[in-house]
């Protein structure tokens, strides 16, 4: 992967040059204090344990941030897909409460004018707009179930069950 400084963050980019300038300070130590002639084997070997252990654990610090910084970079696109269509299931969601409310003033207003009857006519046409609008909500689910089936395949056939433990 290529490093690219125009992605960095101001904060990056300086820890980043911080760490650096640390290892060149300790390694300089190291070879100061290895050089030295009164020190004994045991104790050069000493030093040298511990800037290994050092380094080891700056390592681990800086790979852990890295793995992150990654996972966000990979998963960033399937999130911005997720929020899009969460965003288009709430809008969905708003206009079928809508709908239910168009749809409800019209049948009472139907059964308003014929003595509290309403034609069945009006009531199929009503529950079938209803219908389209739930199943397009439906089509907007699955899909994004699907963009995160590859990421986390247990998830998404966990919640997958539990629906269908739910409509049983």
């Amino acid at each position: 992967m290529k490093l690219r400084l125009d992605r960095l963050k101001g904060a990056t980019l300086l820890w980043i040059l911080l760490t650096v300038l640390a290892f060149v300070i300790l390694f300089l130590l190291m070879l100061w204090l290895t050089s030295a002639k009164n020190n004994t084997s045991r104790e050069n070997g000493l030093y040298q344990f511990i800037f290994l252990a050092v380094g080891v654990g700056f390592s681990f610090v800086i790979g852990r941030q890295s793995a992150r910084a990654g996972a966000a970079d990979v998963l960033r696109p399937y999130a911005k897909a997720a929020v899009r269509r969460l965003t288009n299931l709430a809008a969905g969601i708003q206009a079928l409460g809508a709908t239910v409310d168009v749809e409800s003033n019209y049948i009472q207003t139907q059964a308003e004018k014929d003595n509290g009857k309403v034609a069945i006519e009006h009531v199929t046409h009503a529950y079938e707009l209803l219908y389209m609008q739930i199943e397009a909500q439906i089509r907007t689910t699955t899909d994004a179930m699907e963009d995160w089936r590859e990421f986390v395949p247990d998830a998404v056939e966990a919640v997958e069950r539990r629906g269908r433990v739910d409509n049983d």
